[in-house]
Formats: C-alpha cells, sequence, structure tokens
C-alpha cells in the first residue's frame, strides 16, 4: 500500500513541474530533471539511464497480531 501511495505522489509531483496541457512528454521531462522529487522527505531522483528512483530497502515483517512492523535487520526477526 505504501508503494502505490507513493507512486501517486510521484505522479502528482511530476504533473505539477508541466505547464499548459499536461502530456506524456511533459511527465517524463518533469521526472527526468536534475532535481530529485521530494516526497515529505523521501526523496526520489531519476535521471539518464536511471528509472528506479530510490535504493533504499524498508525491511517489514507481519508481527504475531497480524500488524506491519519495521525491523532494521532479518536478526531482529529471527526468534
Amino acid at each position: 500500500s505504501l508503494e502505490g501511495y507513493l507512486a501517486g505522489r510521484l505522479a502528482v509531483a511530476a504533473l505539477e513541474r508541466c505547464e499548459g496541457e499536461p502530456r506524456r512528454s511533459c511527465l517524463l521531462d518533469g521526472l527526468l530533471r536534475s532535481d530529485p522529487i521530494d516526497l515529505d522527505g523521501f526523496e526520489l531522483r531519476y535521471g539518464e539511464g536511471d528509472n528506479q528512483g530510490s535504493d533504499r530497502v524498508f525491511l517489514t515483517v507481519i508481527d504475531a497480531g497480524g500488524r506491519y512492523r519495521p525491523i532494521n535487520a532479518l536478526r531482529e526477526f529471527v526468534e
């Protein structure tokens, strides 16, 4: 769910960089600018040959109560 939320925020941020009628070319230009797209402190940077945006990985587990829980390392989860 977080990934879908960020994808929506990314699309809005890229479209906000467009002037006039939004077009595919404008959307791509908005993503590929040299300055990062900041989503409340989470930065995404795209460029020539780099379509990933971020290299960060967020580890989570589902605990016994069915809730998502962030962890820093897999060894925290091994019991």
